[in-house]
């Protein structure tokens, strides 16, 4: 199983009032990994990242089009990021939030962006990150 994937697990068992669509698209260049539907109505997509090391966050081109583009029309898009502390999956780590908008920024100075949040994994506010994606 990949980091992503270890990842995207713990979110799906930990977000409340979600129901996920993973998408896995090589056709369409771009386009976030997530799809959640939220139990208020509201569709919201999200980009998962797994960083080990540095500040430098892997965002495409396509992506940062995809994120910056949707977030000019107001439709919600985010990146969730989780950087380990330790090596390894099962390492302690921190968990970032960014706004769509913020793509361009991250792939330029990386976790050196201000996030929309950010929590350290052990004391991760699930209901928070919930609640900030439907706002």
């Amino acid at each position: 199983m990949t980091p992503e994937a270890i990842f995207y697990k713990k979110i799906r068992e930990n977000l409340p009032g979600c129901y996920f669509t993973r998408i896995e698209s090589r056709v369409g260049l771009g386009i976030p990994d997530i799809l959640l539907g939220l139990d208020s109505g509201k569709f919201v997509m999200m980009e998962v990242k797994v960083l080990f090391r540095g500040f430098k966050v892997h965002i495409s081109p396509h992506q940062v089009a995809f994120h910056v583009k949707h977030s000019r029309i107001d439709c919600p898009v985010f990146v969730l990021i989780k950087k380990y502390t330790k090596t390894g999956p099962y390492g302690n780590g921190e968990i970032f939030l960014y706004r769509g908008s913020d793509a361009a920024a991250l792939q330029e100075i990386g976790l050196r962006e201000v996030p929309l949040a950010h929590w350290p994994l052990d004391v991760m506010d699930w209901n928070k990150l919930r609640g900030l994606l439907d706002t």
